[in-house]
């Protein structure tokens, strides 16, 4: 999803129609009173009014030329066999760990649905956005335009744009299958640590942030890798750097 949204109608809650039917930006969406406010608004406010934008969009008839980014991201998880042999392969659930590596996550917010082979958008980048505050990370406005700091403006590009990278989204698809499969606080360390989440573009900072905060919430250690480098997030955030492991 880029900064104008596209839609057949052009209509919204906002401005009560916008006449380029090909474009309908989150601002769109907004009254005045709304768009002037936004940012006084607490976390909850924002994420229960983006995700109302994005339901909005989802009743609309998917546009005929919408395409997902050529540039999005893609992640996976895939399960470090060294980190199980010997005892360590006992204290684990072969189908539950099976079930942390299925799935693929696009970077995107999925407002006119998923593509076909890959994870819902809409529910884990919104699983995102949901959990940023429990683990106490600010997740990143763009603002800063030749060196010149400016108020935050409200598209998807400097607000939420963030919260759909596929990185987060795939953490976020291992928590739910952690929780649905009830493994306890304490057991999840271990699932963790024998699975390596991959994405195929370098992290940016806010998702390197945002792992950091995550692991130290909730008391893990998790493996990043990208194509430049493997990330070793622990305890107590992030604690080492390797070379990316050949794919």
């Amino acid at each position: 999803m880029t900064d104008g949204t596209t839609t057949t109608d052009g209509r919204g809650a906002g401005d009560g129609g916008c006449k380029d039917l090909r474009y309908y930006s989150f601002k769109d969406y907004l009254t005045e009173e709304e768009a002037a406010q936004f940012f006084t608004w607490s976390h909850a406010v924002q994420v229960d009014k983006v995700r109302s934008y994005l339901d909005f969009l989802a009743a609309q008839p998917r546009p005929p030329n919408f395409t997902s980014s050529s540039k999005a991201s893609i992640s996976y998880a895939m399960v470090d066999q060294s980190r199980l042999d010997g005892d360590a392969h006992e204290r684990v659930d072969s189908q539950v760990l099976r079930t942390l590596t299925d799935g693929k996550t696009m970077s995107g917010f999925g407002a006119f649905g998923t593509d076909d082979g890959f994870l819902p958008q809409k529910e884990l980048s919104m699983a995102v956005a949901n959990v940023i505050e429990h683990i106490g990370h600010q997740y990143m406005v763009e603002r800063n335009k030749k060196g010149e700091m400016r108020p935050p403006v409200l598209n998807s590009r400097s607000f939420f744009f963030y919260w759909c990278h596929a990185e987060k989204q795939k953490i976020m698809d291992i928590q739910q299958k952690l929780d649905d499969a009830g493994v306890s606080t304490n057991d999840r360390t271990k699932y963790w640590a024998a699975v390596v989440v991959h994405v195929d573009r370098d992290m940016c900072a806010d998702c390197i942030e945002f792992a950091t905060k995550y692991v130290i919430a909730e008391r893990i250690c998790m493996r990043v890798q990208d194509p430049s480098v493997l990330r070793v997030f622990g305890a107590n955030g992030l604690t080492n750097k390797e070379d990316a492991l050949e794919q």
